[in-house]
């Protein structure tokens, strides 16, 4: 299975998660494609030794980015109304 793929079957069984690609040809027709029908949040061009800290502060961002899709979720969710009584009025 390729990274696409398994970001492919997160986004129908985890549709909130946060996706980074992690590539070295982020020009390919295949990145493409995660990009438009996965939904990446963020591609990350390898190689990866000189980019940690830079790493560090994108996931971060990418818990903040997770929290406020959460507050925003939770935000549209409907609750019924409590306020009536038991015969509806």
């Amino acid at each position: 299975m390729s990274g696409l793929e398994l970001l492919e079957k997160t986004l129908i069984t985890h549709p909130h998660t946060i996706r980074w690609l992690i590539t070295a040809y982020p020009e390919t027709s295949s990145s493409i494609y995660g990009a438009s029908l996965i939904y990446i949040d963020r591609f990350i061009r390898k190689p990866l030794k000189d980019k940690i800290d830079d790493l560090k502060e994108d996931a971060m961002r990418a818990v903040e980015l997770y929290r406020l899709r959460l507050e925003k979720r939770i935000e549209n969710i409907k609750l019924p109304d409590c306020e009536q009584g038991e015969s509806g009025e």
